[in-house]
């Protein structure tokens, strides 16, 4: 008769707490704790990386390949890893340790098989190395190693880990590959983030049987789905901040709907809930929230909380719409620079008013026409549209130094098409967006355009300056035929 022994743990130990922890090696001491008593409460058997014959080592021209490549870099440790198959088809990951310190045994080997561990030697010695540095595959490798993982080990829950995260692939493959308690189950919930980074959370469950109870605090599934997300993780990592995530989740749950919010929508709800439910004098905006999904960086929530205020200073734009992250920066500086225009020349904008009354600009053609800026904001909104530098010279079109024209096609007389300036009768400068050049069609509307106002035309020097970087056949050979058959008239 076999017997039996029953391990008896106070619960109190079953919930491991970190919060006060020193950095240095009595958080390795502490860890290295923690891992004891993990595999005392989930043992399985022990696999023998060295046992060739359950499991064939990788063939002489791997080993030859692998000596290459550490010879390239010999000062560093290199980690090689395969996935193969036993004789009878069961499939492990053969990992090689290339590392100098190793010498003269010149490698060490890990193997990674479904149902076993480490030795607890071993493990520490491979935790050791995974997390210090090393060199791996590139992209093209990792992406194939990746394939094989998938294929070969399905219910691993194996995640599309990119070369930079090569550590936490190596964790991933082990921890889910034996009973290891709460990494393997957080693994297999598709919590990869916050498995990877357990040991940095103040505290945790070590017999959970899901990933709510490991972590604790009352947090409901689709928020550690939220915080598993890459840099959001570290919001784990204390007390107080995963409190918030609760409490943030709590009151703004139902904005988030169906999909996970990114990082820049989620730190947009923490400053709705750290500011009594408004962020820059408004209440919830679906508009800015949607704008922020295209973004985890909390850099455009700053630009976005500027840009209200600014929209609400500004009466003229109270209605103007809410930029896409990747413009904001560009549309704040650029009405920073009109607020500034205004508080330093309360004037400049009846200058720009007396312009468009008596100006002699203004032209309506069959297709397109020209028109006069009446404000210093109508030039920032045209630089916004157009991605140019044309808030540069409000202060030289309000005293009458240049003229800054906008070309439009009749049909939309609001939408910003061409820029144009006209300096001492010349057309000067002419741009679509972002200073490309116009299409012939427009040069030939300011032919009739520069005729109808007395105004000199030389397609040819509009478009030479940028045809190194913008070479339309169909333009150029129009410039060239243009200055052909009127140079001598226009010199």
């Amino acid at each position: 008769m076999g017997m039996c022994i029953i391990l008896r743990i106070p619960p109190c130990i079953m919930w491991v707490q970190k919060q006060n922890q020193r950095a240095g090696k009595e958080d390795d001491f502490i860890m290295i704790k923690m891992r004891k008593l993990e595999r005392l409460l989930f043992p399985c058997p022990e696999v023998d990386s060295y046992d060739d014959a359950a499991f064939p080592q990788v063939s002489d021209d791997d080993f030859m390949v692998m000596e290459q490549e550490f010879c390239e870099e010999s000062s560093l440790v290199h980690i090689f890893p395969f996935v193969r198959e036993t004789e009878d088809g069961r499939g492990y990951v053969d990992l090689y340790v290339l590392d100098p310190m190793l010498y003269p045994e010149g490698y060490r080997r890990f193997v990674i098989c479904d149902g076993y561990s480490l030795s607890e030697t071993e493990e520490a010695v491979f935790l050791e190395y995974i997390s210090g540095d090393f060199l791996c595959l590139d992209g093209e490798q990792m992406h194939s190693l990746n394939e094989k993982i998938f294929r070969q080990f399905p219910s691993w829950h194996y995640f599309d880990y990119s070369s930079e995260c090569v550590r936490d692939a190596l964790k991933h493959m082990y921890f889910v590959s034996h009973c290891s308690g709460a990494r393997e189950i957080l693994y297999k919930a598709d919590l990869y983030g916050i498995a990877s980074n357990l040991d940095e959370i103040p505290s945790y469950n070590m017999i959970g049987s899901n990933p709510e109870s490991i972590i604790g605090y009352d947090m409901p599934i689709k928020l550690l789905r939220i915080l598993n997300q890459l840099d959001m993780t570290s919001k784990l990592f204390a007390e107080e901040s995963i409190i918030q995530c609760r409490n943030v989740y709590s009151e703004y749950s139902g904005y988030i709907g169906k999909k996970l919010p990114s990082g820049g929508q989620w730190n947009y709800l923490e400053a709705l809930y750290n500011n009594g439910g408004v962020f820059a004098g408004h209440e919830f905006i679906r508009t800015l929230y949607e704008r922020l999904s295209l973004t985890g960086a909390t850099c455009f929530l700053n630009e976005y909380e500027k840009f209200l205020k600014l929209r609400d200073e500004i009466s003229d734009i109270r209605k103007m719409k809410i930029p896409k992250p990747w413009d904001v920066p560009d549309v704040v500086e650029k009405l920073e620079k009109v607020r500034e225009c205004r508080t330093g020349n309360e004037g400049v904008d009846s200058l720009f008013g007396e312009r468009k009354k008596r100006n002699g600009f203004e032209y309506i053609g069959r297709r397109y026409a020209v028109s006069m800026p009446g404000s210093s904001l109508d030039i920032c909104k045209e630089a916004i549209a157009q991605g140019n530098c044309v808030m540069d010279y409000i202060d030289d079109h309000a005293s009458g130094n240049t003229t800054i024209l906008f070309v439009r096609r009749v049909n939309e007389p609001e939408r910003s098409f061409v820029t144009m300036e006209v300096k001492d009768r010349v057309i000067a400068q002419v741009y679509g967006r972002f200073n490309s050049l116009p299409k012939k069609e427009v040069y030939e509307f300011l032919k009739e355009y520069a005729r109808a106002r007395r105004l000199l035309y030389d397609p040819y020097q509009l478009i030479k300056r940028d045809m190194e970087f913008y070479c339309d056949k169909e333009l150029w050979e129009y410039a060239e035929e243009f200055r052909k058959k009127n140079y001598l008239a226009m010199e």
